[in-house]
């Protein structure tokens, strides 16, 4: 039975990353998860004892971290290091992080109290742009 659920999911998780495209947003999505759950964690530990903006920066660095190791070596599978990609990581980030603090003010000026929504508006917007910058400038193929 446990052997038999084991072989249809293996067969339905096969069916659905057979495409390329269909993978990477599959991965970049759960690769996402981790780094979302490192963010908000971190942003809800760090806002008791700094600024909700310098919370939301020093937590959107470590979900990064996880993000830049993740995609790099499992959603792209970009086993090379170079320095541009590091450059290009680094800018891409950047501006995602400016998309993303910004929006997660923009959020709190217009509902202070709803601190969860404005992170999770934040989040998905970030992680719409962050999608399309990494897969097709950060970790392009050669």
């Amino acid at each position: 039975m446990v052997a038999a659920l084991f072989n249809k999911f293996e067969f339905l998780w096969q069916k659905m990353v057979r495409d390329k495209e269909r993978r990477h947003f599959i991965v970049f999505t759960i690769v996402g998860a981790a780094a979302i759950s490192m963010d908000m964690g971190t942003y809800y530990f760090l806002i008791n004892f700094l600024p909700k903006a310098a919370a939301k920066t020093m937590s959107f660095f470590c979900g990064g971290v996880i993000a830049y190791f993740f995609n790099k070596y499992w959603t792209f599978q970009q086993a090379e290091s170079s320095g541009a990609e590091v450059g290009r990581f680094v800018l891409a980030n950047t501006a995602a992080l400016v998309l993303n603090v910004s929006t997660n003010q923009g959020m709190l000026i217009l509902w202070p109290t709803k601190v969860l929504l404005a992170l999770m508006i934040a989040t998905a917007v970030t992680f719409v742009f962050s999608f399309f910058i990494f897969k097709f400038w950060v970790f392009k193929s050669p």
